[in-house]
């Protein structure tokens, strides 16, 4: 990926497991000084599609960079872009979350010297790596003279799917507007960008599944079409709402409908991590 991106870098210096750049990667960007409502939104975001195995892709700065990390590394991989070098991270207040970030799966990488400081010019510079790892950008809140609009920029450049959450008109961080207006995707769920992506996840899926055979299904016959699809694929392994909707290629609302079905059937229960199985 970052084969395509205007002088790429020369080399990566990684802390963690570089391997989670080789998953469908998104980069979740925003405002420093966001609002809560849109760190909250980071946060979920992040978290329902590191569920499916999307690596989550930020600068590891305060705001949405940071609540995007934080959401992803509760249920799977974020890779941290430094605009500094490995030995001296920055913000230094962040340096809490690395344990976590590398226990579950993800890494920290910076193109700058172990000991690189964090000067301006290496952020405009370190968004190019961002938007060309990823496979899109969604922009959560941003201003009209920010480094997420740079790294939209280099994310059009580079070809890559840009999805921005709609703002409020006249606020210092409505620039997603601007990217509204301008071609980029409606974002309102992680849904959004899993719909878009879902010949990418399917193909992982199976990948994943390759080595699984049809006699591990258990003979049971569900009257409902679709419920009987998903008690087949969970018997096969536990699901997310939204792997079941990647794997099955079926809408969230036939989904649900189903799910609770079964679930009022005592046929199949939800886990404490989100995931269903049966019972």
């Amino acid at each position: 990926m970052l084969k395509e991106v205007y002088a790429p870098p020369a080399l990566l210096y990684a802390l963690g497991n570089a391997e989670c750049l080789n998953n469908i990667c998104i980069g979740v960007i925003g405002s420093r000084s966001c609002s809560k409502m849109a760190e909250n939104f980071a946060y979920k975001l992040s978290k329902e599609l590191a569920a499916v195995d999307i690596t989550i892709v930020s600068g590891f700065a305060y705001g949405i960079d940071i609540a995007a990390h934080k959401g992803a590394v509760e249920t799977g991989a974020t890779a941290c872009v430094l605009g500094s070098g490995l030995a001296n991270i920055y913000p230094a207040a962040h340096t809490k979350y690395i344990d976590k970030i590398l226990e579950k799966g993800g890494c920290l990488i910076s193109e700058f010297s172990l000991d690189e400081a964090p000067l301006s010019n290496n952020f405009p510079r370190r968004n190019r790596i961002i938007s060309g790892l990823s496979k899109a950008i969604a922009v959560i809140e941003a201003g009209y003279r920010s480094g997420s609009l740079i790294t939209c920029r280099f994310a059009l450049e580079q070809n890559r799917e840009i999805f921005a959450v709609p703002a409020f008109p006249g606020t210092k961080n409505s620039a997603t507007n601007s990217l509204l207006r301008q071609g980029a995707k409606f974002l309102e769920s992680s849904l959004d960008i899993i719909s878009e992506l879902k010949y990418d996840l399917q193909n992982k899926l199976n990948d994943n599944n390759s080595e699984i055979v049809e006699n591990s299904v258990k003979s049971i016959e569900i009257e409902e079409e679709t419920g009987q699809k998903i008690y087949e694929a969970l018997s096969i392994e536990p699901l997310s709402l939204n792997n079941i909707c990647i794997k099955l290629d079926i809408d969230v609302v036939s989904a649900m409908s189903s799910i609770a079905s079964l679930e009022l059937d005592g046929i199949i229960e939800k886990t404490n991590d989100e995931k269903y199985i049966i019972k």
